[in-house]
C-alpha cells in the first residue's frame, strides 16, 4: 500500500503543474483499480493547508480541495499517530529531511515502505522504496 505525497495531488488539481498529465493518469488508474491500495498520509493535508495559507488562498478553496482529495476512489488516509511522529523525528535527525517530508516518509514506512513521489530526498532512506511517478506503467505501455 504505497503512499502518495503532495506533489501528485498538486499535479492533479493544477493544470499548470509539470506533473499534471502524469498525476491525472495515475489517479485515473487508481480510480479504475489498475493501481490498488494507495494511501494519503494526513500530513499531506496539513502540508497542503500551509502551502495554500502561505499563498493567501481562501479557506473555502482549501476545504473544497481536501474534500475532493478525500473523495478520490480507492484511496485511504493514514492518520498521524505517536509512532509515526516518533519515527519522523528520527528520520529528520538521521536523514536531514524537512518536517513534512519526514512525516510522509514515516507514514510510508508505517504502511509498507513505499512512497510515490518526485522528491529525491527519499531516494537513499533505509527501509523506504521511492517510486517516481514517471516510472509507473503508463497506458501507452500496456
Amino acid at each position: 500500500m504505497p503512499v502518495i505525497e503532495l506533489d501528485l495531488l498538486i499535479g492533479l488539481i493544477s493544470s499548470f503543474d509539470k506533473l499534471h498529465n502524469t498525476s491525472k493518469e495515475i489517479f485515473e488508474k487508481i480510480n479504475s483499480n489498475e493501481i490498488k491500495n494507495i494511501y494519503i498520509p494526513s500530513s499531506v493535508f496539513m502540508e497542503y493547508e500551509l502551502l495554500l495559507k502561505s499563498k493567501k488562498i481562501k479557506t473555502p478553496e482549501l476545504i473544497r480541495d481536501i474534500i475532493h482529495f478525500k473523495a478520490l476512489e480507492n484511496i485511504k488516509e493514514i492518520p498521524l499517530n505517536s509512532s509515526i511522529i516518533i519515527l519522523a523525528q528520527k528520520l529528520r535527525e538521521t536523514n536531514n529531511l524537512t518536517y513534512f517530508d519526514s512525516l510522509h516518509c514515516a507514514s510510508a514506512m508505517h504502511a509498507d515502505g513505499i512512497i510515490i513521489s518526485t522528491d529525491k530526498d527519499f531516494k537513499n532512506i533505509k527501509n523506504l522504496k521511492l517510486m517516481e511517478p514517471n516510472t509507473l506503467p503508463s497506458r501507452k505501455e500496456e
